[in-house]
Order: C-alpha cells, then sequence, then structure tokens
C-alpha cells in the first residue's frame, strides 16, 4: 500500500488533532512494522510527540520543525518514507430546504459532488443501470418512460419497492426535474433497474 493511500485513511482522525498543530509541524512516517518500536523510541528521543499509531506507519508532531528537518532527524533504515500530515477539514455544503412533497429539493449530494456544474445533456444516448431493491412504482418523481427493469423469481418485480434504499438511489442519479420531490444529478436519465435485494435484505 502506498504511503498516501494510508495518509489518506488519517482523514477522520486528524480532525481529532490539537489546533495548536500547524500543518508544517505533524508528519507521517511510514516504517518497517518489525522496528517499529525502535522508530517510535527515536521520535521520542528527537521530540516527537506520537499523534497516531497505525499499521506500517505513525504520525508525530515535531513542533517547529519543517519536513528536510525531521527527515534529517529520523534518518534511520527503518523509516521508509517522511511526509507532511496535511491538514484536513470537513467539507462544506449547503442543501435545499423545504418540504419535498410541495416543492422540489435539490438533494446534499448534487452540491457535494458538484455535478450541478457540469451541464446534463439528456440527448446524449447514456443509460445507468441501477442494481439494488428495486424502484418505487408509485414515486412520481421519475420519468417513467425512460425508465425498465428485470424481475427476478427470486425479488420480485423490479418496479414494486423491495425496500426504500434503491429508490433512495435511483432518486439521487436520475429524479425528474418537474418541481416536486428532489432533482437528480441526472434528471430524467434512462434507467435499467435489477432488483437484487427485497424486503427482507
Amino acid at each position: 500500500m502506498k504511503l498516501t493511500k494510508i495518509a489518506a485513511t488519517l482523514i477522520a482522525l486528524s480532525v481529532g488533532a490539537s489546533a495548536t498543530v500547524t500543518a508544517d509541524e505533524r508528519y507521517v512516517i511510514q516504517v518497517d512494522n518489525s522496528k517499529k518500536g525502535v522508530v517510535k523510541a527515536l521520535a521520542k528521543k528527537m521530540g516527537g510527540e506520537l499523534n497516531l499509531d497505525g499499521n506500517g506507519f505513525i504520525a508525530a508532531t515535531f513542533s517547529g520543525k519543517d519536513l528536510a528537518q525531521v527527515k534529517g532527524l529520523l534518518n534511520n533504515p527503518h523509516i521508509k518514507l517522511v511526509e507532511v500530515d496535511q491538514r484536513r477539514s470537513l467539507m462544506s455544503f449547503s442543501d435545499d430546504t423545504g418540504n419535498p412533497m410541495t416543492d422540489q429539493v435539490t438533494p446534499y449530494a448534487v452540491y457535494q459532488s458538484k455535478v450541478n456544474d457540469v451541464g446534463f445533456v439528456a440527448s446524449a444516448g447514456m443509460k445507468v443501470c441501477i442494481i439494488d431493491s428495486g424502484l418505487d412504482r408509485s414515486n412520481p418523481d421519475f420519468v417513467w418512460g425512460n425508465i425498465d427493469g428485470d424481475n427476478d423469481i427470486g425479488t420480485g418485480n423490479w418496479d414494486e419497492n423491495g425496500g426504500p434504499h434503491g429508490t433512495h438511489v435511483a432518486g439521487t442519479i436520475g429524479a425528474a426535474d418537474n418541481s416536486v420531490g428532489v432533482v437528480g444529478m441526472a434528471p430524467g436519465v434512462e434507467m435499467h433497474i435489477i432488483k437484487v435485494f427485497n424486503a427482507d435484505g
């Protein structure tokens, strides 16, 4: 596993880091796992404060030290890589407010993915396959002429609700732009529904 992937797993854990630690004082250090104890002891001896102990890496704060200084301090054959633990913050989003039974609401997923900044071309000939719990035929927020599916003897008809998840996913993707409910990322896109889950899961 590359260190950048390991570092990416620290996103949630980094949010809890001390507010006094600046972005260039905390480092992710990839280590030979069998010699991690040696590296941890070395880091502490060099003034580091251990923040996280992971599988094949540690994260430590070296107050007042830049990347070059930390690499110099930790010049050790058991250390594979040292990189700055980049500061992370929660993403902000704006969700429409309103009652989807009387108004059309744009779900946060549309804003979060920034798909609303890209023009959807309904005539582009794309079709989206949704493999989930079916689609609720009674839901008025779809262009039903653009939707087909496959029935399955084990899970039932594709257009009978097998639990709300499939309808939710289909709505996030392709709910119609029709002044009620929600508007999907690709409003009215052609969809093919494959129902693999029923109400019992």
